[in-house]
């Protein structure tokens, strides 16, 4: 298994419980609505990192 599927599936994870956890009002309705956010900046880092780089964040 790669860095990259390890990446997306612990991702996909930690979304799944942040969608579990608004449902249940575990997580605050305020902090609940940003996470799109956390989303873009993942994109973003995606995009603007350099193929073979490695990322230090």
């Amino acid at each position: 298994m790669n860095n990259a599927t390890k990446f997306w599936g612990i991702l996909l994870f930690v979304v799944g419980i942040v969608f579990l956890l608004a449902n249940y009002a575990v997580i605050p309705e305020t902090v609940s609505k940003f996470w799109p956010v956390v989303l873009l900046g993942i994109g973003l880092k995606l995009f603007f990192t350099k193929e073979g780089q490695v990322s230090r964040a």
